[in-house]
């Protein structure tokens, strides 16, 4: 076999296989995450005390179970989503870490 038909024979599987593995990365939808945690008012109406929260996280978009934002969905888009009540919530740590911004109230929460 001349060595030019050698290497397409061996790397034509090799590259179909690639390609569909990638494409099937694609082609499957995220994994949701439910996620509890505590949080902390920091500033605003209750400052200092404790509060609970509950969320589920598709790919990019959030849906609180619990919470200032209860019943809502939103997307997040670069580590912020904003629900159509007008609160703002902030992703970080590998979206472990949930800073909410509501009026004048700020509540930092750390989801399990």
């Amino acid at each position: 076999m001349k060595p030019l038909l050698f290497k397409a024979v061996v790397l034509l599987p090799v590259l179909c296989l690639t390609s569909l593995l990638s494409i099937g990365w694609v082609a499957f939808p995220a994994i949701a995450q439910t996620l509890q945690g505590r949080g902390q008012i920091v500033s605003g109406p209750g400052q200092g005390s404790v509060v609970q929260i509950s969320l589920t996280i598709n790919g990019n978009q959030v849906t609180f179970h619990s919470g200032p934002s209860q019943g809502q969905t939103a997307q997040i888009q670069n580590g912020v989503a904003r629900t159509p009540d007008g609160n703002v919530w902030q992703f970080a740590q590998g979206r472990r870490q949930v800073t909410l911004y509501s009026g004048n109230r700020v509540i930092v929460y750390v989801l399990r």
